[in-house]
């Protein structure tokens, strides 16, 4: 399986679900969330080698044993890392703010210290 689709491709099933999701002529709140970071992620197939797209990553920063406890519990495939000056588990990285955001509110529902934190892209010549 490619991991890096041909530009051309990602470009056109881009183009296909835009066009699909507007067919109606009409954008439910949910099919936009979800196309954002379906854009997002072809979006960044597209990008020149060496160049990364502005992502979004979830962020859980445990307020005690309890909490780190629970966490690992949730998430047993995510390592405790060190961020920003202190530790936490890095949930997930998304193409769209809405869609990282509507899942950071999930982890904040089970009353977990929940954020989300935007990265640069970098261009190719950095």
């Amino acid at each position: 399986i490619s991991l890096k689709p041909p530009t051309e491709q990602a470009a056109e099933l881009r183009d296909l679900l835009d066009a699909l999701a507007k067919i109606d002529n009409e954008v439910a709140p949910e099919e936009q969330l979800i196309l954002d970071e379906l854009l997002g992620m072809l979006n960044a197939y597209a990008l020149p080698d060496g160049a990364t797209a502005q992502t979004y990553r979830v962020v859980l920063v445990p307020q005690g044993a309890a909490q780190d406890d629970a966490i690992k519990s949730l998430l047993p495939a995510v390592a405790k890392t060190e961020y920003r000056g202190g530790e936490a588990y890095v949930a997930g990285s998304y193409f769209s703010g809405n869609y990282a955001s509507m899942i950071c509110r999930r982890y904040r529902a089970m009353n977990l210290f929940t954020i989300v934190d935007r990265s640069e892209p970098a261009s190719a010549s950095n």
